[in-house]
């Protein structure tokens, strides 16, 4: 008898948490920003290229 009442508090509690997040759901909202790159000229690419060298030589784990 006792693990039945156990039992029904048990899916009692999920059935809550499952209308929780039901209700989040409903409510939630998703923002997505979307901005296109800009392409470094060559200068842009020799400065990339010198800043990812001075990094690899410092910056290692």
């Amino acid at each position: 008898m006792r693990e039945l009442e156990r039992l029904n508090e048990t899916i009692d509690l999920l059935k809550g948490r499952m209308a929780r997040l039901d209700h989040l759901e409903a409510f939630s909202t998703i923002n997505v920003e979307l901005r296109e790159r800009k392409k470094p000229g060559l200068l842009g690419y020799i400065g990339l290229g010198a800043y990812h060298a001075v990094k690899w030589l410092f910056v290692r784990n």
